[in-house]
């Protein structure tokens, strides 16, 4: 499964996910779970609306799913990086590495596109050329995680979402955190 913020570079993207496939040894044959693929998201009239697709629970289907299990041989959830857009600051990404943090055996692997390791590495080396901490690097450089910052393009879901995940955004925020 692909966890994406959806304003994404389609080149980093398609990059970031080969250079992850080599670093983890996939063969090119397994199967992904993206969503742009996945669910029909137009909203033009023709096909079902969002709402009744999001009804279904397709994200944590997928991430229930014992395919996606270390256990069973599976994968886990990529979580996709790239320097046009925060993960973290869709709603969304925050509930799918929520639920994938609280399934278990559903490892959590990034996925950085080069141009993004570069961009975060030159920020952070810069701050801690300047005499800065490790912790003020990551703050000064935006290299940090602040889910209570995600937004949705949805009112109404929106709303949906923060009621659901008010409880587990500083929880959440805690273990990113540690992944920095």
């Amino acid at each position: 499964m692909v966890s994406h913020c959806w304003g994404e570079d389609v080149s980093e993207t398609k990059e970031s996910l080969l250079q992850h496939a080599v670093r983890h040894e996939l063969p090119m044959t397994v199967p992904i779970w993206f969503c742009v693929f996945s669910n029909y998201q137009p909203e033009d009239g023709v096909g079902p609306k969002l709402e009744h697709q999001l009804a279904l629970e397709p994200f944590a289907s997928v991430i229930r799913n014992p395919s996606l299990k270390a256990a069973n041989g599976g994968h886990g959830m990529v979580a996709l990086h790239t320097t046009t857009d925060d993960l973290y600051s869709r709603l969304w990404c925050v509930h799918e590495v929520e639920r994938a943090i609280v399934e278990e055996d559903v490892e959590i692997k990034a996925s950085m596109s080069q141009k993004y390791i570069d961009l975060m590495v030159g920020r952070v080396e810069q701050f801690l050329g300047l005499g800065a901490t490790l912790n003020d690097c990551f703050r000064a450089a935006g290299v940090q995680v602040q889910t209570a910052k995600a937004r949705c393009s949805s009112k109404d879901l929106s709303v949906l979402q923060i009621r659901v995940f008010c409880d587990l955004l500083f929880v959440l925020e805690l273990f990113c955190c540690c992944l920095l």
